[in-house]
């Protein structure tokens, strides 16, 4: 059976655009996002927990820069700097408004470029 380069085409071009995605992690803004009404769905403890459960990409070691250094997402929390995502498992998720993942460049556009290589988990709490 002979098949069309008409219907082969299209189909490798949706499998190869739907892998073109940076680190296979979707980028649309749900999966950049947490609501406090996702979060409780979760029933965990603390807020670490629910991201585990949640967007584990979002606690994944990342390469930064040129120099290839791995590096995790640091947390801010209100618009403040915190620390790295170990800060999250201090956070009740009785507290948290939403959460939101800045990939590292968009951290910088936000922050400045010490803000997290990794990316940032910002918090905002009630």
């Amino acid at each position: 059976m002979r098949v069309s380069h008409r219907w082969v085409s299209p189909a490798l071009m949706l499998l190869v655009v739907g892998c073109a995605s940076p680190g296979g992690v979707s980028t649309s803004s749900s999966s950049r996002t947490l609501t406090q009404a996702e979060l409780e769905t979760t029933r965990e403890a603390n807020l670490h927990d629910a991201i585990q459960r949640l967007r584990p990409q979002w606690l994944r070691e990342r390469m930064s820069g040129l120099s290839g250094a791995r590096r995790f997402a640091q947390v801010y929390l209100n618009g403040s700097p915190r620390g790295g995502i170990e800060f999250l498992r201090q956070i009740s998720l009785q507290d948290v408004a939403d959460v939101r993942f800045l990939s590292a460049s968009d951290a910088a556009n936000r922050y400045g470029t010490t803000a997290g290589t990794g990316g940032v988990i910002e918090v905002r709490t009630r």
